[in-house]
């Protein structure tokens, strides 16, 4: 069988490769299923998506890191491989992936890729396959250009933050320019964050307790909050950090343990082919930089009297340290997604002692992923940030962008199927297009993608929409569009339709049939079904016991106990923490 492996870049009659007869076509990146078939048409090969193959992708990549659980421990009982392999969970998937479509391949397969890709040298080595590509190498010239044009997109701030990431990840030169806080008057519950979106959720939550005190941990600059609740103080990890020389005996004990782990991942399958194939070489130096973080945290932890953790992200080490530190320290613990949903929690393992989640929806999520203890998980959301209603008049008809490439969708394609029919709805219901994009995404490239798959006019009509908080966009919303973004839930809370594009949902984590179940979007299983969006929108009521079962405030007292009492004292039977 002779296969022709797509780079996400590519297209199939665009290129040397276009001249060839093709048995079969992968894709591997995402577009949709009509595209697919247009591509099948035109090439006379069948072509299909590797990521046809992710609907138990976290799944088994949480297989993966569990094999590994319990053997690379450090003084303190902390298991650093739980801790730092979830970093490749993209590159496990991408493991995974590549081994479910070597099992539908013969295994004589003569396997082309139109340039270089991580999954395509995957599958190669899935198959003991040789893998001929049809351009050996970028040139690097045109990467160099694609990087300084690239640059030139980010401000100032942003690129310091972005080298102070990759040459400072330690604070071995940022923690002599921070000072350390003085010590609390009384207990604090702990907040660290990494991201700006989560200091919101975070902050939500100490906006419920007035009376209490919290303190804003933050390890990167983009976490900093320009405006603070009055019983928040805030202040850098960086100051706490310590000299490499404190930890260099136990950096030297922990690389030694990782070569014994490594030998012993010989007999278990997904596991030993990701060492084999690289995917952890980046482990020695993550042990190096979590275990200053590590001791970072435990200055900052002893100098303030910390009653508990509040996290909202525990994915990235920063901020899952304090969290496994709490533990340890016999302090309270509590973990809220910063989104509607975590599916995270499909292969990573559940530290906290308290798992606060803000609704029906989302308990019943955690519930099915088998990570969290029923009995650990209380439905108490913060108390509402979205405002009133939405405006009286609404005008704009939102897409809610997102990052697509990081899965390897192709933005291009997902965008000409979507808003040039948005554009038509638009101009019959007499309203505007706007296009509110993701933090991660980049104004200019998400402006020249438009350029090509709209007219002149339609893209004149359309706005584009950076850095601003979803809330603002919602407000004016008259309906919103997307994939799997939390921002169906926001809408929802708003009495806002949001249609949910189902022929595009590619993802492990299930996101999108979750929304669907609970009522927080509307499916659409072609993008024909976008032109009936004004008589959908006209039929459409809120239901406040949808509404209910999103979004259900916590009772304060609760709150309070679950953060500032002793953690003996909570017994936390799964009965909500809503009035």
């Amino acid at each position: 069988m002779k296969i022709l492996l797509l780079h996400p870049d590519d297209a199939p009659d665009l290129g040397p490769w276009a001249v060839h007869a093709w048995d079969l076509i992968v894709d591997l990146g995402f577009a949709s299923p009509r595209r697919y078939s247009e591509w099948s048409r035109r090439s006379g090969a069948r072509v299909i998506s590797i990521r046809e193959f992710a609907a138990e992708s976290y799944r088994r990549v949480g297989d993966m890191i569990a094999q590994g659980r319990g053997r690379l421990l450090d003084g303190l009982g902390l298991d650093w491989w739980e801790i730092a392999a979830v970093w490749a969970y993209q590159d496990l998937e991408s493991l995974y992936l590549a081994y479910q479509l070597a099992d539908q391949l013969p295994r004589r397969s003569v396997l082309f890729t139109t340039r270089p890709h991580k999954s395509a040298d995957l599958l190669s080595r899935a198959l003991a396959s040789r893998l001929h590509s049809f351009r050996n190498r970028d040139n690097v010239l045109l990467r160099t250009y694609a990087k300084q044009k690239a640059l030139r997109q980010f401000s100032a701030g942003k690129l310091l933050e972005i080298a102070a990431d990759k040459w400072d990840s330690t604070y071995r030169l940022r923690r002599h320019f921070e000072k350390r806080l003085t010590r609390s008057d009384g207990p604090v519950t702990v907040l660290p964050s990494a991201y700006s979106n989560v200091t919101r959720t975070l902050l939500s939550y100490a906006a419920s307790l007035p009376d209490r005190l919290f303190l804003l941990v933050t390890t990167r600059a983009s976490a900093k909050s320009r405006v603070l609740p009055d019983n928040v103080r805030a202040v850098s990890l960086a100051p706490y950090a310590v000299s490499s020389q404190v930890t260099n005996a136990e950096i030297e004990e922990l690389t030694a343990a990782w070569k014994t782990f490594t030998d012993s991942c010989r007999d278990h399958d997904l596991l030993s082919k990701a060492v084999e194939f690289g995917i952890f070489d980046y482990f020695p130096r993550q042990l190096r930089n979590g275990l200053l973080v590590r001791d970072a945290w435990r200055n900052l932890m002893r100098e303030q009297p910390v009653a508990a953790v509040l996290v909202a992200d525990d994915l990235n080490y920063f901020t899952r340290l304090p969290l496994i530190l709490a533990g340890q320290m016999g302090l309270s613990s509590a973990y809220c997604s910063h989104g509607a949903l975590d599916g995270s929690l499909l292969f990573k393992r559940a530290y906290a002692s308290v798992h606060l989640v803000k609704g029906e929806m989302e308990r019943d999520y955690m519930a099915r992923s088998g990570s969290v203890a029923p009995e650990n998980i209380i439905v108490a959301a913060p108390a509402p940030v979205f405002g009133g209603a939405a405006s009286a008049r609404p005008r704009n008809l939102v897409f809610f962008s997102q990052p697509y490439e990081l899965d390897g969708g192709r933005t291009c394609e997902i965008y000409r199927e979507i808003i040039p029919r948005l554009c038509s709805v638009a101009h019959e219901t007499c309203r505007q297009v706007l296009i509110k994009l993701h933090p991660f995404e980049l104004l200019e490239n998400r402006r020249r993608i438009l350029k090509t798959v709209l007219s002149r006019a339609d893209f004149e009509g359309v706005r584009l929409v950076a850095n601003v908080a979803a809330q603002a966009v919602i407000d004016e919303a008259w309906c919103g569009v997307g994939l799997d973004s939390s921002v169906a839930v926001e809408c929802a809370l708003k009495g806002i339709p949001f249609f949910l594009c189902e022929w595009l949902d590619f993802g492990g984590a299930g996101y999108l049939k979750q929304f669907a179940r609970f009522g927080a979007g509307l499916k659409m299983h072609s993008p024909d079904e976008l032109d009936k969006i004004p008589e959908m929108v006209a039929s459409y009521r809120p239901d406040p016991g949808t509404i209910k079962q999103l979004w259900s405030p916590a009772n304060p007292d609760l709150l309070d106990r679950i953060l500032f009492g002793k953690p003996s004292e909570l017994s936390a039977n799964g009965a909500s923490a809503a009035d």
